[in-house]
């Protein structure tokens, strides 16, 4: 098929408004159970002897499984029990673990998603520090001697000095994990009973009230104290990053290097802070990174910034994205970016047709187009731009997956103007694929060979296992083509062309040898070649694939001498 080049003004307006109202979305696979997301603690503290449950938070469509599997690598330092969503994990002796957690169910990609909590498990500690007071001993009145004149003086004395009262204070946990912004209780009991304050080691990692209520503030670790008397009672806190769900993310901002990030609830922008997130273009695969800098007005929303020698890389089309300081699930973890060029350009669409009865037109995305051995690729909606350099004739390469290859030669670029080219992309199929060729004579590109034998191989298990073989015409050309391949280029040939049966000829998965050559025999005795033998070679995305050559001659008899 020739390319079509759309023309600019009436007819580029009138045909991209009939794309956008005739345009159908491709039907998508029937909905299927699977899990999109699976989220757990990064990290527990747990005591020798006690036990830390653990909610593993499994987000399903289509009622998939929501239930989980869990193992530990040091079963000496900790045990782990599975109830459903719930994890017991129970400390054995002081060391570190690791506990691998698993969904049942498997994602979109038929993978189960798994994660891993890092378990601490602590020597026992005393929690309480009795302080007692021995009562004093009981003193003797003291006799204090007087002249004899006077009776003698008593002072009196107590017997015995009151006992301090023994104050006892205890925790009901002396380790606790949560995340920023999280809160959790520590009660404490007295006896006997009375007023206890509270305190903490570090009001920046984590803040107590004076009911033992503690609020995650920053990651990190701190002692929570309690006190009444003079016994005190302690409690360590560990607070890991809290990690917001999002619920959509918008497109890549070209213009102003950035991109939009929407959470399932209001966000704490000091939470954020120094959080990433990492696009990746589904094409070239090139990774840019994004750093937070700032909540919208209601919160729920905050903008990443990409450093500017990112933000210089950002290109058409679509990216993948993904963090691990905030929460993407596959249904969220796409984007795209469109970027808007001045001065001398190429742009165009990238479109195919539906056929049938009302030949609907579709756009194609994530196309690659190639331009001066530089590629961009074509955005959601099908179009590309690339600037090129003034009063240059380039070719334009488009690739898409699934279609075959088409190509613009010797275009146009006006100095600064955008100069467009539509591509109509055509499905790809294997039956209207052919190769073929011209033999030339080395160093004579218009001598053609003639009657030049063409071997077509295909390799199997890297041997050779020819497949046909034909003979170059007059004008020096061979095909070799599959069903409902375009011969009409060809003319009307014969020994030089073999058209396969449907299903019997030449496959886009394996891989072929070409060789030619034209020897010396009692037929031909002065137009003779040097043999030659091709790379092996692919069929790739093209409808034709061009294996002609060119042979060095050899003088085969200078002389003949004939002996009776």
């Amino acid at each position: 098929m020739k390319l079509k080049r759309f023309l600019a003004g009436a007819l580029a307006v009138a045909m991209i408004g009939s794309l956008g109202s005739g345009m159908t979305a491709t039907q998508s696979q029937a909905a299927k159970k699977y899990v999109k997301s699976l989220s757990v603690k990064k990290s527990v503290t747990v005591q020798a002897g006690k036990s830390v449950t653990v909610t593993a938070n499994v987000k399903a469509v289509k009622k998939a499984s929501t239930k989980v599997k869990a193992t530990i690598d040091k079963k000496k330092v900790a045990s782990v029990k599975v109830k459903g969503k719930k994890l017991t994990i129970t400390g054995k002796k002081a060391g570190k673990a690791v506990v691998t957690v698993k969904t049942a169910a498997k994602n979109k990609k038929g993978k189960a998603i798994t994660k891993k909590i890092k378990v601490t498990v602590k020597a026992g500690t005393k929690k309480t520090t009795p302080v007692v007071n021995t009562p004093a001993p009981t003193v003797p009145p003291v006799v204090v001697p007087v002249p004899t004149a006077a009776p003698p003086v008593v002072v009196p004395v107590p017997t015995e000095v009151p006992p301090v009262i023994v104050q006892k204070l205890t925790l009901d946990k002396s380790e606790l994990a949560i995340s920023q912004t999280e809160t959790a209780k520590i009660t404490a009991k007295a006896d006997p009973a009375g007023t206890v304050t509270w305190s903490s080691s570090d009001e920046k990692i984590a803040s107590v009230d004076q009911n033992g209520k503690v609020t995650g503030i920053g990651v990190g670790s701190a002692v929570i104290t309690a006190k009444i008397g003079d016994a005190v009672a302690t409690c360590e806190v560990k607070v890991g990053a809290k990690i917001y769900e999002v619920k959509s993310i918008g497109s890549i901002n070209a213009d102003q290097g950035s991109i939009a990030v929407t959470f399932t609830e209001k966000a704490d922008a000091a939470v954020l802070a120094g959080t990433t997130i990492k696009v990746v273009n589904v094409n070239s695969k090139e990774k840019l990174t994004a750093t937070f800098k700032e909540l919208t007005e209601d919160g729920t929303s905050a903008v990443y910034v990409f450093e500017p020698e990112d933000a210089a890389k950002i290109q058409n089309g679509n990216y993948t994205v993904e963090s691990s300081d905030i929460n993407i699930s596959e249904d969220n973890a796409t984007t795209s970016a469109r970027v808007d060029i001045t001065g001398s350009s190429i742009k165009g669409l990238i479109y195919t047709r539906s056929g049938g009865m009302y030949n609907t037109v579709r756009r194609v995305p994530n196309a690659s187009i190639t331009i001066n051995k530089e590629t961009t690729y074509s955005d959601e909606d099908g179009f590309y731009q690339k600037n090129v350099l003034d009063d240059t004739y380039p070719e334009v390469l488009v690739k898409a997956d699934g279609y075959f290859d088409e190509t613009q030669e010797q275009v146009k670029v006006t100095s600064n103007k955008a100069s467009a080219y539509n591509f109509e992309m055509e499905v790809y199929d294997v039956e209207k694929v052919y190769l073929y060729g011209t033999v030339t004579k080395a160093g004579d590109a218009k001598t053609t060979v003639e009657g030049a034998d063409v071997v077509l191989y295909r390799m199997e298990d890297g041997k050779k296992v020819e497949v046909v073989r034909v003979s170059t015409d007059d004008k020096g050309k061979f095909v070799f083509a599959n069903a409902d391949a375009d011969f009409s280029k060809f003319g009307d040939q014969d020994t030089s062309a073999v058209r396969f049966s449907r299903y019997d000829g030449l496959n886009s998965k394996d891989k072929y040898v070409i060789e030619i050559h034209k020897d010396l025999n009692a037929g031909n005795l002065f137009d003779v070649y040097e043999p030659y033998e091709s790379k092996e070679f692919e069929l790739g995305s093209k409808r034709g694939v061009d294996v002609g050559t060119s042979l060095n001659a050899v003088e085969a008899l200078k002389e003949m001498t004939i002996q009776l």
